[in-house]
């Protein structure tokens, strides 16, 4: 099986690495943990970890701003003692995964439009510590460009 990955924020870190079940507000929220495979990262980064007004534009190219304070969580599948589920996308943007159908053709091949309307990772369950492979600090540029560094 491929990794899966999770993103966390700074608050959920010492939980993450001090217990042995970690389970993040969505498990009680949405009854499953987010996850993600590596080619969706890009994606799931737009949308919700780069603020509407770096996506509007209104900063310009080069200001250096970054969203700091995030993590990358690669996950080993088959050490998961709880189900992954692949289903549609939690959360995206309703713009872009309700417009697909009404959209002309050419604009449904749209990178985007294809990510709001794939399937995505989903733990029903407690992310166990064995299952985790690497905790490496994420920062992301005002671009939605994206580093990725050892702890």
């Amino acid at each position: 099986m491929k990794p899966l990955y999770h993103l966390i924020q700074q608050a959920d870190l010492e939980q993450l690495k001090t217990s042995e079940r970690y389970e993040p507000d969505s498990l009680a929220l949405d009854g499953f943990i987010h996850l993600a495979y590596k080619e969706q990262l890009p994606f799931i980064i737009q949308q919700f970890f780069v603020p509407p007004f770096l996506k509007a534009g209104v900063l310009n190219k080069g200001e250096g701003l970054q969203q700091v304070g995030l993590y990358l969580v690669e996950i080993t599948p088959e050490r998961l003692t709880a189900k992954v589920v692949d289903e549609p996308a939690v959360g995206l943007s309703t713009d872009l995964a309700a417009s697909t159908e009404s959209d002309s053709l050419e604009q449904d091949r749209s990178p985007e439009r294809n990510k709001a309307t794939e399937l995505y990772p989903h733990l029903y369950g407690a992310l166990n510590r064995e299952a985790i492979v690497t905790i490496n600090s994420l920062h992301i540029n005002a671009l939605g460009d994206y580093v990725i560094s050892g702890l």
